[in-house]
């Protein structure tokens, strides 16, 4: 073998700051020094016949103890060598050595990453593979960290709509390590917040070490949403390290979904007719002919359709069936498998009623009925002529005096009428307005009985029933100070309560005849406040605004007889108390939906010791409720999986997560075109990958490959412990492994340098 060349080789550490332990070389030194052995001459004729050959034979004795002490100083300097990482590269190359890296992983963990990728064939139609980009993310990550160079660290975060985003968050050097935690991260449901996770990136990139270079892996398919308000959290960090982009998604892909799922009326009676419409969007590339959707009630099928879905747009399908049986119901859509699972089915809790219980609080009890505040209302909802009471069978009203109410159990009503009452309290009000947040209706009409500075301090206000204000009472006069009337002006009936009367000019609230009413001041700024109905004055007649999940109604006139002529003449006064009721009870029966992630929050009766949460997947959990303002308050923050909930509380009640619509949109970004974008030039700090070529790297192809010495320097320390325990027992065998060590450390180093 004849050797053409042989390589120079330059030499350094990666992390030289532990080169200062150097000196624990000097402790067996110094234990020899202080440890040697003293001994005192004392003159004996004997000995100077031993002289002579004891000082031949000390001359060795010495030699073999000084080679024994640096057999031992040479392991500790070689342990403390190998800790400070010496490495080794061509020489003139040294200077350019790259550094250890602390490399940040940012991992997409978005609903949108569970799309399954496609198998393009020449000869057939594109089919679909059992992975997804999920599992090509997860493949990629595992393959950085493998590849990254020895005495990296590696942080680990995620893109994701909830917390934690940060998974690793003080760097570590055990690859394996994160290995494990990325085969660990799953795929969540949610939507992925770009924003939030890189604004918390500058958190791991704080731990660089002054010696470390800094990199941040984003692999994520760059969905358009979620990556829309991105670019000022890179600006965070973007001069601190370098950016490598990974992408996984995939070009233009196909996808339906349901995005839409309601019902009508707003209140299911059991077994009347119902509709259900179901909102899909194609949001792919071609449109879609012939796709089933199916509608379900408690997991059986009750109809199905197929539907064309043009491309780009939203399709509406309508279901017309019979509402079921009394009870608490989950209504769910299907719609045929595509590339994204997730996102074709949709659910929503049904809440049908067997009837509709109404509380009457009389304010004006009166041994003549006729007189009583609660008179025609009670009237109109259960009325006693046969050809009224079929439109109200499903309606159970109980009437009491405003003396009882502190005694009712408020949550056994659907709805509660406040019929000209002056002697509410402010406990009065406070359960009332629990019983609004809850869901319950509260409808407060006034009269003679009322006083306004009252209803002011006690009913209205921030910490009352609605935020406004009562003023005067109005009274309509003539200009020669005749009685006279107020009439009502509908407007266009845009309301909900009024839409039973839209189109039909001649229903009966033109003719309603008011005398009397209290001028209602409606704060401009306050959220939710909406005038229904007004008098031909321009003032409010019927003022709603929402309270939590319940609504509260405002009458500003009576309704009887004492301020006007409109509950015995106007044909409008039934149906118009029919839909006050209707559209106050709705409150109850609101879709009980959210999206995944999203926290969900219910007040609980007191009394409530054993509450049980049904998740999807059939696993149920014990749930404690807390004390809050006096109420036993339920926070549900474990809704990662979209489906249906139970919640059981001595009660059965449902609601529905759903995925966001949004993860359901593929349009994306182009990574290129988007670190473009942020200077109008390339940005050299930022590289981009495609998934097929993923290099775990930004650094050149320039720089040197420096190679390891610590390995080689652990085996030399092994050695030596062996050298060290040969010579202390025996010399000659010392010296024996001491240069068959040799030898093979020739040859290694022949085979590694040369």
């Amino acid at each position: 073998m004849i050797l053409t060349s042989i390589n120079l080789l330059a030499f350094g550490f990666a992390s030289p700051a532990l080169l200062g332990w150097l000196a624990l070389a000097a402790v067996p030194v110094l234990i020899h020094w202080l440890f040697r052995r003293r001994y005192r001459e004392v003159t004996w004729a004997a000995m100077q016949f031993l002289h002579a050959a004891a000082r031949k034979q000390s001359r060795r004795t010495r030699l073999e103890q000084l080679l024994l002490l640096a057999a031992r100083v040479l392991i500790l300097a070689m342990i403390v060598f190998a800790f400070a990482r010496p490495r080794w590269a061509d020489a003139g190359k040294l200077a350019r050595e790259t550094p250890p890296t602390l490399r940040v992983i940012v991992f997409d963990v978005s609903l949108s990453l569970g799309r399954k990728l496609v198998r393009e064939d020449a000869n057939a139609a594109a089919t679909f593979t059992g992975e997804t980009m999920f599992e090509a993310s997860k493949a990629i990550a595992r393959e950085v960290v493998r590849k990254s160079p020895s005495g990296d660290r590696f942080a680990l975060a995620r893109i994701a709509g909830s917390e934690p985003r940060l998974l690793i968050r003080q760097p570590t050097l055990v690859a394996s390590g994160v290995l494990d935690e990325i085969d660990r991260i799953p795929l969540t449901f949610e939507r992925g917040d770009v924003a939030a996770t890189l604004r918390q990136v500058p958190e791991l990139i704080a731990a660089k070490q002054p010696h470390e270079r800094c990199e941040v892996v984003v692999i994520s398919d760059f969905q358009a949403d979620n990556w829309s308000e991105s670019e000022t959290a890179f600006t965070a960090f973007a001069d601190r390290a370098s950016i490598v982009l990974i992408d996984v998604g995939l070009s233009l892909p196909d996808n339906a979904a349901v995005v839409g799922l309601t019902t009508a009326p707003p209140i299911l009676a059991a077994e009347q007719p119902m509709s259900v419409t179901v909102t899909l969007r194609n949001a792919g590339t071609v449109p879609l002919t012939a796709r089933r959707v199916e509608l379900r009630i408690d997991e059986q099928l009750a109809d199905s359709r197929r539907v064309d879905l043009p491309l780009g747009q939203d399709a509406t399908v309508e279901f017309a069936l019979a509402a079921p049986a009394a009870g608490e119901h989950t209504l769910s859509v299907r719609l045929e498998e595509d590339s994204l699972l997730a996102d074709n089915e949709r659910w929503l809790p049904l809440s049908v009623r067997s009837e509709l219980s109404v509380l009457l609080v009389n304010g004006r009890p009166s041994a003549r009925p006729r007189d009583a505040a609660t008179f025609f209302v009670e009237q109109a909802l259960s009325p006693k002529s046969a050809d009224r009471a079929a439109s109200s069978r499903w309606l159970r009203v109980t009437t009491v005096p405003d003396s009882e109410l502190p005694n009712v159990e408020l949550d056994r009503h659907d709805v509660v009428f406040v019929c000209d009452v002056g002697t509410l309290t402010e406990l009065d009000v406070g359960r009332l307005r629990r019983f609004a947040e809850n869901g319950g209706g509260v409808i407060a009409s006034l009269g003679p009985t009322v006083s306004v500075e009252r209803l002011n301090e006690v009913a209205f206000g921030s910490r009352g029933l609605m935020t406004l204000r009562l003023n005067e009472i109005v009274t309509s006069m003539n200009a020669d100070g005749t009685p006279s009337v107020f009439g009502f002006d509908p407007g266009d009936f845009t309301h909900p309560l009024l839409r039973e009367f839209r189109g039909n000019p001649g229903a009966g609230l033109e003719a309603a005849l008011i005398r009397q009413y209290v001028r209602v001041v409606v704060n401009s700024n306050s959220i939710g406040h909406d005038v229904a109905l007004r008098f031909s004055t321009g003032d409010p007649a019927i003022v709603t605004q929402p309270l939590g999940r319940g609504r509260c109604v405002l009458v500003t006139t009576s309704l009887d007889e004492t301020w006007g002529e409109w509950a015995i003449w106007a044909a409008g006064f039934v149906p118009l108390i029919h839909e006050l009721t209707e559209y106050a009870a709705a409150g109850r029966s609101q879709p009980r939906e959210a999206l995944v992630g999203e926290p969900i929050q219910r007040d609980i009766p007191s009394g409530s010791t054993t509450i049980t949460l049904t998740t999807p997947d059939g696993v149920a959990r014990i749930l404690t409720p807390m004390d809050r303002e006096g109420r036993s308050r339920l926070v549900i923050n474990d809704t990662s999986r979209p489906g249906n909930y139970t919640l059981t509380s001595g009660t059965v009640e449902r609601f529905a997560i759903n995925v966001d619509s949004r993860e359901s949109d593929p349009r994306r970004i182009d990574p290129r075109e988007w670190a473009e974008s942020r200077s109008g030039e390339p940005d050299h700090r930022i590289v981009v990958r495609r998934s097929d070529s993923p290099v775990p790297t930004a650094r050149d192809d320039s720089e040197p490959v420096t190679n390891s010495l610590t390995l080689e320097l652990l085996a030399a320390v092994l050695a030596l412990l062996l050298v060290e325990q040969a010579l202390a027992w025996r010399f000659t065998v010392g010296a024996v492994v001491a240069i068959l060590s040799l030898v093979l450390a020739a040859i290694w180093t022949a085979t590694r340098f040369f």
